[in-house]
């Protein structure tokens, strides 16, 4: 009959408890963990508005006689806003001199009269909700008022449209 060493036993035992170990190691690594965290971002108010063109001619008007043409403007948002208008009665004449002028241009406004364009601001479009990514088409109706006190000839002035965010 062979004796098994002491020393023999315990290689074998120590191999085994390494074995286990591994095993134990490699069975915790191999199972799925996850974490979470917290993500925080901020959304910036905005509130952007586009001509569809950039200039407008009117047809020619008499003195005493009005005309009608309509301006769209596109409008995105994600906040409520509001669209307004303003100009001068100044313009520029054929030879590039600045003139006062008699004739009116006029926007309808958000509560359905026709209002002088002048350097106070008009509110043509208020209290509107959020677009969505497509934006919103807005018609702006305007209007020539010709009048005798303005020579004939072409005239040249600037209208502002500005879009004021509702925060």
């Amino acid at each position: 009959m062979k004796f098994v060493s002491i020393h023999h036993l315990f290689r074998v035992f120590l191999l085994f408890g390494l074995i286990s170990v591994v095993l134990s190691l490699v069975c915790v690594c191999n199972g799925a963990s996850a974490e979470t965290m917290l993500v925080s971002f901020a959304v910036e108010p905005c509130a952007i508005l586009d001509l569809t063109v950039s200039n407008l001619v009117f047809p020619p008007v008499y003195p005493g006689e009005v005309v009608d043409e309509v301006v769209q403007v596109l409008v995105k948002s994600n906040v409520m806003w509001e669209l307004r208008v303003k100009g001068s009665q100044s313009a520029e004449n054929q030879d590039g001199t600045v003139v006062t002028v008699a004739s009116k241009i006029q926007v309808y406004d958000y509560l359905g009269y026709w209002e002088n364009i002048c350097e106070i601001a008009s509110r043509v479009v208020v209290n509107q909700a959020p677009t969505d990514s497509e934006g919103l088409l807005i018609d702006i109706p305007l209007r020539l008022q010709g009048d005798f006190s303005d020579p004939p000839g072409t005239y040249l002035t600037e209208i502002e449209f500005t879009l004021v965010p509702q925060i």
